[in-house]
């Protein structure tokens, strides 16, 4: 008889989100971790009621991730730098990005409970300085949709001739720009 593999939980759930990043979403099942993982079913159904509860866990790997992303310092612009984490996760992992982010950020867009996150990394920002909370969330979501269909052309298969990562970058940050600019004189400041 061969010896138990020991699975961890978070292994578990690496291996389930590399699926997910490769091939989608739906083609996680119990059976493709175990066999990725080398494994019976059993570590996986230890850790998880079933496969749904498996799902939950990559999505919210996922939401931690693009929040990662979204938090790196690219620029010295935390604001900035929140849209080109957004463009960036969607490029560097387009399958993730349409099958999850996308996803579960337009399902929790009304009550995202990283808006608070957001607002505070605005908050830190000096060219949001003096903007209130509603102004800036105003901004937020401005930029989430403009962001979202920039994010839909890096995420995909091929990009349509003469857009580059590059270019989208720049045109993130140009309207994001013009979004604070507006808000701006709508303030009156």
């Amino acid at each position: 008889m061969s010896p138990k593999v020991k699975v961890t939980r978070q292994e578990i759930i690496d291996t389930a989100f590399d699926i997910a990043d490769a091939e989608g979403l739906k083609q996680i099942s119990v059976r493709k971790v175990a066999a990725a993982l080398d494994c019976s079913v059993a570590p996986i159904y230890v850790n998880f009621e079933n496969a749904e509860d498996l799902v939950s866990a990559v999505i919210e790997k996922a939401m931690d991730i693009n929040v990662e992303y979204c938090s790196r310092p690219y620029t010295d612009q935390p604001f900035l730098n929140m849209g080109i984490g957004s463009v960036m996760l969607a490029y560097e992992h387009k399958r993730l990005f349409r099958d999850i982010v996308a996803q579960k950020e337009m399902t929790d867009s009304a009550n995202n409970p990283r808006h608070a996150e957001m607002l505070a990394l605005m908050k830190s920002d000096p060219k949001l300085a003096g903007f209130s909370d509603a102004s800036m969330m105003n901004i937020l979501f401005k930029m989430q949709v403009f962001t979202s269909g920039l994010c839909t052309f890096a995420s995909a298969e091929t990009m349509p001739p003469g857009l580059t990562l590059q270019f989208l970058l720049a045109v993130l940050e140009e309207t994001g720009y013009d979004v604070i600019d507006g808000e701006r004189k709508r303030e009156g400041k």
